[in-house]
């Protein structure tokens, strides 16, 4: 990763899910790290890599 790039993550219970399984495939089943991800925390993200 880059000096910038910033990861996104929500702490929810199956995560992180490489604890769980190796698999590709969500073992909660619906990815729900990756919807609880709301616009705004991208745009707080986006932000901060660019220093506004």
């Amino acid at each position: 990763m880059g000096e910038k790039d910033q990861v996104i993550y929500k702490n929810i219970e199956c995560s992180p899910c490489y604890k769980h399984t190796r698999k590709k495939k969500c073992y909660a089943g619906d990815a729900e790290c990756k919807r609880v991800i709301e616009v705004e925390d991208v745009i707080k993200a986006v932000e901060q890599s660019l220093g506004a």
